[in-house]
């Protein structure tokens, strides 16, 4: 399972992820999305919905009646009686949300990408998340949000702070 680490630093989540999602459903890929509470959900779908008049992210919460024919969906645990979106091979990790506490379920699940998108206030813990990871057999990648919101892979993780 390939584990990517991405650390925001310049915009929330509310602007980072449409891109990121817009970017895996153009390649043909979908993605579940699990965040921390039914609200924050609530946010992001209505900022799926609004982010771009000139794009279409095929999107439901979990507990939509057409989340079955999504290819994104968001959601704040994984579901355990509905399987992946269509042609889901990623599952977003956010407000966190950490793989480490439910690795298990989510190779049961099949998801062979995962990302674990971290807040700028976690940035002090990353070193201890990397060597936990490590601890489990993932080798993460980091990717730190630059100024002009793009990404840079941290080759050198201690120098992620």
């Amino acid at each position: 399972m390939a584990l990517r680490l991405y650390q925001l630093r310049t915009q929330p989540l509310e602007q980072m992820l449409p891109r990121l999602l817009e970017k895996l459903y153009s390649a043909g890929d979908g993605a579940l999305v699990l965040v921390n509470s039914a609200e924050r959900a609530a946010v992001l779908d209505r900022q799926l919905w609004t982010f771009s008049t000139a794009s279409f992210l095929p999107h439901a919460l979990i507990d939509d009646p057409m989340a079955t024919e999504a290819s994104i969906l968001l959601a704040t645990q994984l579901p355990t009686d509905l399987s992946s979106p269509k042609a889901a091979t990623l599952l977003v990790l956010a407000d966190g949300q950490e793989l480490s506490q439910q690795l298990d379920a989510v190779r049961a699940a099949g998801y062979d990408r995962v990302v674990e998108i971290l807040d700028y206030d976690h940035l002090e813990n990353l070193e201890s998340k990397i060597s936990n990871y490590k601890a489990l057999g993932l080798n993460p990648k980091v990717f730190l949000q630059q100024s002009n919101g793009t990404w840079v892979q941290q080759d050198d993780h201690r120098d992620a702070a």
